[in-house]
């Protein structure tokens, strides 16, 4: 479960304190690097980015150790600060695939925390839905397609320093 060391996770809070951050609509601070992302249009703007931080490029490397994470290519770093007196969370949504891919790839730096999943009950044409059927899969894995797990309500753990990477059909 320890992804990162302490040692590590203790000079990556230090160095990403010393970069830019902004203040989110939800009341976290966000550091956010990588290229512009029109989901509608599926086109994208590199705009002002010019690369990931130095100082999270170990994190890059540890990365390629991992055999799921195998071919794995970021394409945006984002550092989130969620703490309790701001009252910051994350409000429920899928990430788009068309430009994440099947893997969604989380850090977590700093405290214990829990990722909630329900199933989403939207329309298909929300996050590109509708596509997703025409994306090669990454993973050979078998997904259970049980449509009885409507109500069904998943607490991912995500202790301090861990690395989770959820794939698979949203």
């Amino acid at each position: 479960l320890d992804f990162l060391t302490t040692k590590e996770a203790e000079n990556l809070l230090i160095n990403l304190d010393n970069l830019p951050w902004e203040i989110s609509q939800s009341g976290r601070r966000k550091q956010n690097y990588g290229p512009k992302c029109n989901f509608k249009k599926k086109k994208l703007k590199i705009g002002d980015f010019n690369g990931f931080p130095a100082t999270t490029e170990f994190i890059q490397k540890k990365f390629k150790d991992i055999p799921i994470l195998n071919g794995f290519r970021t394409i945006e770093q984002c550092s989130l600060e969620y703490t309790k007196e701001r009252g910051a969370s994350i409000d429920p949504h899928i990430d788009d695939c068309w430009i994440w891919g099947e893997r969604i790839v989380t850090v977590n730096v700093v405290g214990d925390s829990v990722l909630t999943m329900t199933r989403f009950r939207g329309e298909k044409s929300k996050y590109n839905l509708k596509d997703v059927a025409t994306y090669p899969p990454v993973i050979d894995e078998q997904y259970c397609e049980d449509e009885n797990l409507e109500n069904v309500v998943v607490r991912l753990p995500m202790p301090e320093r861990s690395l989770m990477v959820i794939y698979g059909p949203p």
